[in-house]
């Protein structure tokens, strides 16, 4: 299933912004690099944590049927993406709010069967940040995107 969530979320935010109209949506790409391998006009979504989901762990896998001792009953996770834009900056601009409304707009997507959740993590990320040393980047406007699902076991 985690193979899937990149070219799931591609066809999430394609098509949301097929449905917005704007014109410079047709030319952008939606890639999953390293921002500072990032180019051309496109969105780009890197993964920079996983992490188990809290809320699934203490109150089991909604949806899930419980089974026998010792099988698990799968597995919540947090995937949270760096959502960086490039472009020119008044592209860029644009970009990341069009992609910041197609996740409030539509805040869900169904991989195999199962929800995935898309939330706009409200955390600012510190402009003087050593993440952009790390990712051997420029510093860009960007925000952190989390993307919650449950993997069946």
């Amino acid at each position: 299933m985690l193979e899937k969530i990149g070219p799931a979320i591609t066809e999430h935010l394609v098509t949301q912004f097929a449905k917005s109209g704007g014109a410079i949506h047709d030319r952008a790409q939606v890639t999953f690099l390293p921002p500072s391998d990032a180019h051309g006009l496109s969105v780009n979504l890197y993964l920079l944590h996983v992490q188990d989901d809290p809320a699934t762990r203490d109150a089991g896998l909604a949806g899930f049927r419980m089974r026998g001792p010792g099988e698990s009953p799968g597995i919540g996770l947090i995937l949270t993406y760096l959502v960086t834009a490039h472009g020119s900056s008044e592209d860029e601009a644009r970009i990341l709010a069009d992609v910041r409304r197609a996740v409030q707009v539509q805040p869900a997507l169904t991989l195999d069967g199962q929800e995935v959740r898309l939330a706009i993590d409200p955390q600012p990320i510190p402009l003087n940040s050593a993440l952009w040393v790390a990712l051997q980047s420029r510093q860009r406007p960007c925000w952190h995107l989390q993307v919650r699902l449950a993997i069946p076991s």
